[in-house]
C-alpha cells in the first residue's frame, strides 16, 4: 500500500486533492491511500502501517519527518538538514558557492551600489512563484524596495533581492534510487505577458515544454542539478529550478516537494525524455527507502 501523508496546513500546495485523485487513478485507488495528521498522531498511525508499505511524504514538518525516518518502513522522507535548504533560499545559495554551482548574484539594497540591468525580488522562503508577479522584476533600487515592502506586507516574510538573470527557464528533474542518480532537464516557455514563471503563469498552465537539445548545455545542467542535489545532502528526488544565461546555468532553487501531478514541471521533464505517467509516478517510489534514524 502506498501511504501518502501530509498535514492539514500543507495539504492544499503539497497535495491537493486534484493531486490525489491523479495518483491514485493512476496506480488504483485500492492502492493509495491519503493520510491528513497532525503532529502528535504519526507514532499512532505509523503503527497501523505494515512494513511492506511505502510512505510518500508529503510535508515538510521535522517531528513527522523524523518520525517517518526512525520507523524503518520504505518512504521518501527527506532529512531535516536538506529540507532547510529547500525552504530557504539564501541559505542555499552558501552551501552552493564552495562547488562552484552559479546562482544569481544576492543585492543588499542598502550597500550595493553596483547598477544592475533588472533587480529580481522574491520571498525568501515562499514556493510554486507565491509573490512573484509582474512586479518583481525591477528597473531601480526604488522599485525593488517597494517589492519587499509587498511582500512583507501579504506574506509577513522578508524578501531576497538578485541581479536578474535574463535568459531561458530550465528546470531538471534528479531521481536517486537503487539505480543510481539520474537527471532530466527540460526547458519552460511561460507564455505570458511575464517573461517569467510568475504564479498566475504557473497556474494558469499556459506554459510550454521543449527538450534541452545541446549536448554541452545539457551536460552543464545536469552537472548543476547533481551538485545542488549531493549539497543539500537530499536523497530521494528533487526539481531544480534554473535560469540559462550565456549557455551557462545559474540555480534559482531546489524543491524536494515538487508536484506529482500528470501537469506537473517534474513529469514534464520525464515525460519528454519518453515517461509516461505511471512510469513517472513508479521512478518516484523507487527513490523510497528505509530511512538511517537521525542522530
Amino acid at each position: 500500500m502506498i501511504r501518502i501523508i501530509t498535514t492539514e496546513e500543507e495539504r492544499a500546495s503539497l497535495c491537493p486533492a486534484r493531486k490525489f485523485e491523479q495518483i491514485s487513478g493512476e496506480l488504483g485507488k485500492e492502492e493509495v491511500s491519503l493520510h491528513v495528521l497532525k503532529e502528535e498522531e504519526i507514532e499512532d498511525v505509523l503503527k497501523s502501517f505494515g512494513k511492506e508499505d511505502t510512505i510518500l511524504a508529503e510535508t515538510k514538518n521535522y517531528r513527522i519527518l523524523t518520525a517517518v525516518r526512525e520507523s524503518g518502513i520504505r518512504s521518501t522522507a527527506e532529512n531535516i538538514q536538506a529540507v532547510k535548504f529547500d525552504e530557504d533560499k539564501l541559505l542555499l545559495k552558501r552551501v552552493l558557492a564552495p562547488r562552484m554551482v552559479l546562482t544569481p548574484r544576492e543585492v543588499n539594497l542598502g550597500t550595493d551600489n553596483t547598477i544592475y540591468d533588472g533587480y529580481f525580488v522574491k520571498p525568501l522562503m515562499l514556493e510554486d512563484s507565491i509573490g512573484i508577479d509582474e512586479h518583481s522584476l525591477c528597473k531601480n533600487k526604488e522599485e525593488a524596495k517597494k517589492k519587499v515592502e509587498e511582500i512583507k506586507r501579504n506574506y509577513g516574510l522578508p524578501s531576497i533581492v538578485e541581479e536578474y538573470i535574463d535568459g531561458d527557464d530550465v528546470t531538471c528533474a534528479v531521481v536517486k534510487n537503487e539505480r543510481g542518480l539520474f537527471m532530466l532537464p527540460v526547458v519552460i516557455q511561460p507564455n505570458a505577458a511575464s517573461p517569467y514563471l510568475s504564479y498566475d503563469a504557473k497556474n494558469g498552465n499556459r506554459e510550454t515544454y521543449s527538450p534541452v537539445n545541446d549536448t554541452i548545455l545539457r551536460m552543464r545542467i545536469c552537472q548543476a542539478a547533481a551538485e545542488s542535489f549531493d549539497a543539500i545532502g537530499a536523497e530521494h528526488y528533487a526539481r531544480i529550478d534554473m535560469r540559462i544565461k550565456d549557455g551557462r546555468p545559474y540555480v534559482l532553487e531546489v524543491n524536494l516537494y515538487p508536484g506529482l501531478g500528470n501537469t506537473g514541471y517534474m513529469y514534464q521533464a520525464l515525460r519528454l525524455n519518453g515517461y509516461g505517467y505511471r512510469d513517472f509516478l513508479k521512478e518516484i517510489l523507487s527513490t523510497a527507502t528505509p530511512q538511517i534514524p537521525q542522530r
